[in-house]
C-alpha cells in the first residue's frame, strides 16, 4: 500500500460499554448485552423510506421538526478528531454489530461530544454526546 491512496475498510465500534471509561450512551439491546459491541465490526445500513422524498439527520435534537416523521433517534458517530472526518452520522441508539474478527482498528466511530466555548456551555456542556434524529417527510 501506498502512502498517497486511498483505503476502505469495514467500520469498528469505540463505543466504551458500561463499566469502561464512561457509560455509553448507546443501548444494547440489540447487542447482546454491556461488553459486546466495543471493538466489533458495524453493519452497512441504507436509510430507505418508501413513499418518502427526503429524509434529513437533525443533530443535537430529539424531536423532529413540524410535518416531519420520525424514523429513528440515536446519536452522532464519527472518526476520532485526530483523524480529521468531516461527516457525522446519526447512529441508532441501539446499534447492531456482525460477528467476525474484533479489534482491527481499521476505521473507527467514536460518540461525538459536545465542547463548549463557541457553543453556549449552559445549552451544550462538554463531554456530554449528542443526541440526533432521523426525519423523513
Amino acid at each position: 500500500m501506498y502512502d498517497d491512496q486511498g483505503t476502505l475498510a469495514g467500520v469498528e465500534y469505540q463505543f466504551y460499554d458500561h463499566g469502561q471509561y464512561h457509560n455509553s450512551p448507546f443501548s444494547t439491546k440489540n447487542s447482546g448485552g454491556p461488553g459486546t459491541i466495543t471493538n466489533r465490526p458495524a453493519p452497512c445500513v441504507v436509510c430507505y423510506v418508501p413513499k418518502r422524498s427526503t429524509v434529513l439527520m437533525v443533530p443535537s435534537d430529539t424531536e423532529c421538526p413540524k410535518y416531519w416523521k420520525p424514523e429513528y433517534a440515536g446519536y452522532l458517530v464519527s472518526e476520532s478528531r485526530e483523524n480529521y472526518r468531516s461527516e457525522y452520522l446519526c447512529w441508532d441508539e441501539a446499534p447492531e454489530y456482525l460477528h467476525g474478527e474484533v479489534n482491527r482498528n481499521h476505521a473507527l466511530v467514536y460518540p461525538v461530544e459536545f465542547y463548549c466555548g463557541t457553543l453556549p456551555c449552559h445549552k451544550y456542556p462538554t463531554g456530554r454526546e449528542i443526541p440526533c434524529m432521523v426525519c423523513s417527510k
